[in-house]
Protein backbone atom coordinates (compact mmCIF):
# COMPACT_ATOMS: atom_id res chain seq x y z
CA UNK A 1 0.00 0.00 0.00
CA UNK A 2 1.08 3.49 -0.46
CA UNK A 3 1.87 5.74 2.42
CA UNK A 4 0.57 9.35 2.38
CA UNK A 5 3.50 10.67 2.02
CA UNK A 6 4.35 8.73 -1.22
CA UNK A 7 0.28 10.04 -2.46
CA UNK A 8 1.87 13.84 -1.58
CA UNK A 9 4.95 13.69 -3.65
CA UNK A 10 3.20 12.20 -6.52
CA UNK A 11 0.64 14.74 -6.47
CA UNK A 12 2.61 17.76 -5.73
CA UNK A 13 3.93 17.80 -8.95
CA UNK A 14 0.94 18.31 -11.22
CA UNK A 15 -1.27 20.26 -9.12
CA UNK A 16 -4.64 19.76 -12.04
CA UNK A 17 -4.64 16.73 -9.76
CA UNK A 18 -6.71 19.21 -7.42
CA UNK A 19 -9.43 21.70 -8.13
CA UNK A 20 -12.02 23.82 -6.55
CA UNK A 21 -15.61 23.49 -6.49
CA UNK A 22 -18.43 25.76 -6.85
CA UNK A 23 -17.73 27.17 -3.23
CA UNK A 24 -14.22 27.25 -3.71
CA UNK A 25 -13.18 25.00 -1.71
CA UNK A 26 -10.02 22.32 -2.52
CA UNK A 27 -10.93 18.60 -3.74
CA UNK A 28 -8.89 15.70 -4.55
CA UNK A 29 -9.65 14.28 -8.52
CA UNK A 30 -9.54 10.30 -8.16
CA UNK A 31 -9.47 8.79 -11.76
CA UNK A 32 -11.48 5.50 -12.18
CA UNK A 33 -10.30 2.70 -14.66
CA UNK A 34 -11.12 -0.40 -16.60
CA UNK A 35 -7.15 -0.81 -17.00
CA UNK A 36 -5.53 -1.16 -13.70
CA UNK A 37 -3.53 -4.59 -12.77
CA UNK A 38 -4.09 -3.76 -9.35
CA UNK A 39 -6.25 -1.73 -6.82
CA UNK A 40 -4.94 1.55 -6.89
CA UNK A 41 -2.03 3.19 -8.54
CA UNK A 42 0.24 6.66 -9.11
CA UNK A 43 0.68 7.80 -12.53
CA UNK A 44 2.46 10.94 -13.28
CA UNK A 45 1.13 12.48 -10.38
CA UNK A 46 -2.68 11.53 -10.72
CA UNK A 47 -4.46 9.14 -8.36
CA UNK A 48 -6.14 6.26 -10.15
CA UNK A 49 -8.58 3.19 -8.72
CA UNK A 50 -9.40 0.30 -10.23
CA UNK A 51 -12.99 0.30 -11.40
CA UNK A 52 -15.26 -2.27 -8.83
CA UNK A 53 -18.61 -3.47 -8.93
CA UNK A 54 -21.59 -1.50 -7.09
CA UNK A 55 -23.35 1.98 -6.81
CA UNK A 56 -21.53 5.11 -7.30
CA UNK A 57 -22.01 5.34 -3.40
CA UNK A 58 -20.12 1.75 -2.93
CA UNK A 59 -17.06 3.06 -5.37
CA UNK A 60 -17.18 6.41 -3.58
CA UNK A 61 -17.22 5.43 -0.21
CA UNK A 62 -14.38 2.55 -0.92
CA UNK A 63 -11.92 5.09 -2.27
CA UNK A 64 -12.65 7.22 0.84
CA UNK A 65 -11.98 4.47 3.26
CA UNK A 66 -8.93 3.35 1.39
CA UNK A 67 -7.21 6.86 1.46
CA UNK A 68 -8.07 7.12 5.00
CA UNK A 69 -6.23 4.28 6.00
CA UNK A 70 -2.87 5.66 4.00
CA UNK A 71 -3.85 9.19 5.82
CA UNK A 72 -3.39 7.03 9.40
CA UNK A 73 -0.18 5.83 8.39
CA UNK A 74 0.71 9.57 8.93
CA UNK A 75 0.34 9.69 12.24
CA UNK A 76 2.00 5.76 12.59
CA UNK A 77 5.15 7.18 11.84
CA UNK A 78 4.83 9.50 14.03
CA UNK A 79 4.22 7.78 17.21
CA UNK A 80 1.30 9.32 18.28
CA UNK A 81 -1.46 7.28 19.32
CA UNK A 82 -4.51 7.31 22.18
CA UNK A 83 -5.31 5.24 24.60
CA UNK A 84 -8.52 5.10 26.38
CA UNK A 85 -9.37 3.10 29.89
CA UNK A 86 -11.19 3.01 33.15
CA UNK A 87 -8.04 3.94 35.44
CA UNK A 88 -7.89 7.63 36.14
CA UNK A 89 -4.43 6.67 36.93
CA UNK A 90 -2.89 4.98 34.66
CA UNK A 91 -0.58 7.39 33.77
CA UNK A 92 1.84 6.92 36.37
CA UNK A 93 1.61 3.17 35.33
CA UNK A 94 3.18 4.28 32.12
CA UNK A 95 5.57 6.05 33.78
CA UNK A 96 6.73 3.74 36.21
CA UNK A 97 7.16 1.35 33.06
CA UNK A 98 4.23 -1.08 35.47
CA UNK A 99 1.30 -0.88 32.41
CA UNK A 100 0.53 -4.65 31.64
CA UNK A 101 -0.49 -6.08 28.29
CA UNK A 102 -4.33 -5.23 27.55
CA UNK A 103 -6.80 -8.02 26.99
CA UNK A 104 -9.50 -9.18 24.37
CA UNK A 105 -12.53 -8.71 26.58
CA UNK A 106 -14.53 -11.07 24.27
CA UNK A 107 -12.03 -14.07 24.42
CA UNK A 108 -10.34 -13.32 27.59
CA UNK A 109 -7.02 -13.81 26.28
CA UNK A 110 -3.99 -11.45 26.89
CA UNK A 111 -2.39 -9.22 24.20
CA UNK A 112 1.49 -8.86 22.90
CA UNK A 113 1.28 -5.52 24.47
CA UNK A 114 -0.95 -2.47 25.11
CA UNK A 115 -3.69 -1.66 22.72
CA UNK A 116 -4.05 1.81 21.23
CA UNK A 117 -5.13 3.83 18.26
CA UNK A 118 -4.39 6.30 15.86
CA UNK A 119 -7.78 8.51 16.22
CA UNK A 120 -10.04 9.73 18.75
CA UNK A 121 -13.31 7.71 17.48
CA UNK A 122 -14.48 4.61 17.91
CA UNK A 123 -12.87 4.11 21.26
CA UNK A 124 -13.94 6.92 23.24
CA UNK A 125 -18.04 5.57 24.17
CA UNK A 126 -16.69 2.71 26.43
CA UNK A 127 -14.22 4.27 28.47
CA UNK A 128 -14.13 6.76 31.40
CA UNK A 129 -10.91 8.39 30.65
CA UNK A 130 -8.00 9.40 27.48
CA UNK A 131 -4.82 10.70 26.98
CA UNK A 132 -2.50 10.83 24.23
CA UNK A 133 0.81 8.83 23.97
CA UNK A 134 3.85 7.24 21.95
CA UNK A 135 6.14 4.12 22.47
CA UNK A 136 7.30 1.52 19.50
CA UNK A 137 4.50 -0.49 17.74
CA UNK A 138 5.26 -4.41 18.18
CA UNK A 139 1.93 -5.71 16.72
CA UNK A 140 -1.29 -5.50 16.03
CA UNK A 141 -4.48 -6.53 18.25
CA UNK A 142 -7.68 -9.20 17.17
CA UNK A 143 -9.19 -5.94 16.21
CA UNK A 144 -6.26 -4.71 14.26
CA UNK A 145 -5.40 -1.73 16.03
CA UNK A 146 -1.55 -1.12 17.31
CA UNK A 147 -0.48 -2.39 20.22
CA UNK A 148 2.74 -0.94 22.26
CA UNK A 149 5.46 -2.02 24.06
CA UNK A 150 4.33 -1.10 27.16
CA UNK A 151 8.16 -0.42 28.49
CA UNK A 152 8.75 2.14 25.63
CA UNK A 153 5.59 3.69 26.34
CA UNK A 154 5.24 7.91 27.39
CA UNK A 155 2.53 9.73 27.91
CA UNK A 156 2.33 12.69 25.78
CA UNK A 157 -0.49 14.95 27.59
CA UNK A 158 -2.56 14.42 31.27
CA UNK A 159 -5.30 12.17 31.60
CA UNK A 160 -8.59 13.61 30.11
CA UNK A 161 -12.18 12.20 31.49
CA UNK A 162 -14.86 11.96 29.08
CA UNK A 163 -16.10 15.14 28.71
CA UNK A 164 -12.81 16.85 28.09
CA UNK A 165 -11.83 14.10 25.03
CA UNK A 166 -12.14 16.98 22.50
CA UNK A 167 -9.33 17.94 24.19
CA UNK A 168 -7.37 15.07 22.45
CA UNK A 169 -8.80 15.66 19.25
CA UNK A 170 -6.98 19.09 19.34
CA UNK A 171 -3.83 17.39 20.42
CA UNK A 172 -4.07 15.43 16.98
CA UNK A 173 -4.57 18.07 14.92
CA UNK A 174 -1.49 19.84 16.70
CA UNK A 175 0.84 16.74 15.46
CA UNK A 176 -1.05 16.50 12.63
CA UNK A 177 0.31 20.09 11.40
CA UNK A 178 3.33 19.75 12.52
CA UNK A 179 3.82 16.73 10.32
CA UNK A 180 1.80 18.28 7.04
CA UNK A 181 4.04 21.69 7.43
CA UNK A 182 7.39 19.69 7.03
CA UNK A 183 6.12 17.98 4.02
CA UNK A 184 4.92 21.34 2.59
CA UNK A 185 1.17 20.49 2.72
CA UNK A 186 -1.76 22.84 3.83
CA UNK A 187 -4.30 21.88 5.69
CA UNK A 188 -6.70 22.36 2.86
CA UNK A 189 -4.60 19.46 0.87
CA UNK A 190 -5.23 17.50 3.67
CA UNK A 191 -8.92 17.72 3.98
CA UNK A 192 -9.43 16.91 0.35
CA UNK A 193 -7.86 13.58 0.72
CA UNK A 194 -9.76 12.81 3.68
CA UNK A 195 -13.06 14.10 2.44
CA UNK A 196 -13.48 15.74 -1.09
CA UNK A 197 -13.14 13.71 -3.68
CA UNK A 198 -14.46 14.20 -7.08
CA UNK A 199 -14.48 10.76 -9.12
CA UNK A 200 -13.40 11.06 -12.51
CA UNK A 201 -13.29 9.11 -15.97
CA UNK A 202 -9.73 9.10 -17.55
CA UNK A 203 -11.29 11.27 -20.16
CA UNK A 204 -12.00 14.07 -17.10
CA UNK A 205 -15.42 13.88 -17.10
CA UNK A 206 -17.65 12.91 -14.36
CA UNK A 207 -17.58 9.18 -13.10
CA UNK A 208 -21.22 7.87 -13.48
CA UNK A 209 -22.56 4.40 -12.78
Amino acid sequence: MKTFREIYESTKQKLETFSKDRNGRLELNVYITDDLNKIFEIKNGIVYFRNTLGTLGDVRNYVNDYIRDIINDLLKEQKVFFRFTDNKDEIKLVKNKELNNSRNYNTGREENGVSVSTHTGYQIQDYKYGYAVTGNVIGYGSDGEPLLDPKTMKPLSRMYSEKSFDKLDKIKEKYLIKVLKEIGMTREMYSAFMNDITLKNVDGSDFKR
